[in-house]
């Protein structure tokens, strides 16, 4: 009796470590699934190509958008969805994406796409291009200053373009910048096919007025006000970002919105910390909607000194509002920067599921602390001092 239990317990031992040994098999075949996996992707060509015309523009295309960078810098976004491709933005012939002022001098750039560079992004967003491009100011008074046009475009997140301008004084006099201007756009609800608004039955383009669109403001600019608008005629709104108000309010969520039924465009920007500077919004005398980062620096810049611009998007989807504030809370995520009660979501990888969990979580926590409450940038403020 004492032999057979003894052999049991033999027996019971080899099966537990036999079980053992498949279970780690399986595991470390698990795990070297995962490494190729990820290895694989790394190693696979970007989805996001690159084309660069001598006269522009440059063409930046991903698997959902495209992104057409002019010769003045204005950055045209479209929707490609379903075959088609489709746009609000709609620029003046020479219209600039950025532009600057000394007291009452203006200057525009134009891009040099004969010396463009196109590398890799560095940081937590992932992989993707990059394009750099070189440009000269058309005022004489500027002559010294340097651009550097870069635009970033990701692999996870095909719907944004971020963008930066460095200028760098390489005269031998002081250069004080002023005003900046970046991510200037000019938009037309007719500009896309089959245009309509959220309430509106379907319309040709040619009837569609041109501001018929509606619009979100991220700006807490008058108590009351509502956040999600339908434009009308002569509609202006200075949205001030990381600044109090004369009425006390101030703040809010640095994203400005425009959809119809075909396309959206959204235009913000993409820092962790808070920032001084405006996102207005108007509707001009020829009905067209206009949107820019405006920045007003005050810096002198000596001999040999920079000035770099936040990195500032233009996005393009199709949908409500509830679009880009989960794409820039998505990316706001990838950078690290996760709201407090947001979730307890995973860290976001190189997974569009996980990329858009985050994004949900974080959505209502940025309408809590941006667009309801008008306090994003005081309370960011008082967490960074």
């Amino acid at each position: 009796m004492r032999s057979l239990v003894a052999g049991g317990k033999r027996v019971c031992i080899i099966a537990t470590a036999v079980l053992f040994a498949v279970l780690l098999s399986v595991g470390c075949s698990r795990s070297k699934d995962r490494v190729a996996r990820h290895t694989a992707e790394r190693e696979a060509p970007s989805p996001v190509s690159v084309t660069v015309n001598p006269g522009g523009p440059v063409v930046i295309r991903t698997t959902s958008a495209e992104f057409d960078v002019l010769p003045s810098g204005y950055v045209k976004a479209y929707l490609l969805k379903d075959g088609s491709k489709t746009t609000l933005d709609e620029p003046l012939p020479g219209a600039t994406g950025n532009h600057l002022s000394s007291g009452s001098n203006e200057t525009q750039f134009t891009l040099n796409f004969a010396e463009t560079k196109v590398t890799t992004p560095q940081g937590k967003i992932g992989r993707g291009k990059r394009v750099e491009i070189p440009a000269k100011p058309s005022a004489p008074w500027a002559s010294g200053l340097q651009e550097t046009f870069a635009i970033e475009v990701f692999d996870d997140f095909p719907n944004i373009a971020l963008t930066t301008q460095d200028y760098k004084n390489t005269g031998s006099k002081d250069v004080t910048l002023d005003q900046v201007v970046t991510q200037a756009h000019r938009l037309n609800a007719g500009s896309s096919p089959a245009s309509t608004t959220a309430d509106a039955t379907p319309a040709s383009a040619a009837n569609t007025q041109p501001f018929d669109m509606w619009s979100f403001q991220g700006s807490s600019y008058e108590w009351g006000k509502d956040d999600v608008i339908h434009l009308r005629k002569n509609f202006s709104q200075p949205n001030l970002m990381g600044a109090q108000l004369k009425n006390g309010l101030g703040g809010g969520i640095p994203v400005v919105a425009f959809w119809n039924a075909s396309v959206g465009e959204a235009v913000g920007h993409v820092e962790t910390l808070p920032l001084v500077l405006s996102l207005p919004v108007k509707v001009a005398k020829d009905d067209r909607v206009t949107t820019e980062v405006h920045l007003a620096p005050k810096v002198t810049l000596k001999p040999g000194d920079s000035y770099s611009t936040p990195r500032t998007f233009v996005s393009v989807y199709a949908g409500d509002f509830y679009e880009p504030l989960h794409l820039y809370a998505s990316v706001l995520a990838r950078e690290g920067w996760i709201l407090e009660n947001a979730g307890n979501h995973p860290q976001v990888e190189r997974d569009e599921h996980q990329v858009g969990h985050a994004g949900r979580s974080l959505v209502p926590e940025l309408w809590r602390l941006g667009a309801a409450s008008g306090h994003i940038s005081r309370e960011l403020n008082q967490d960074h001092g």
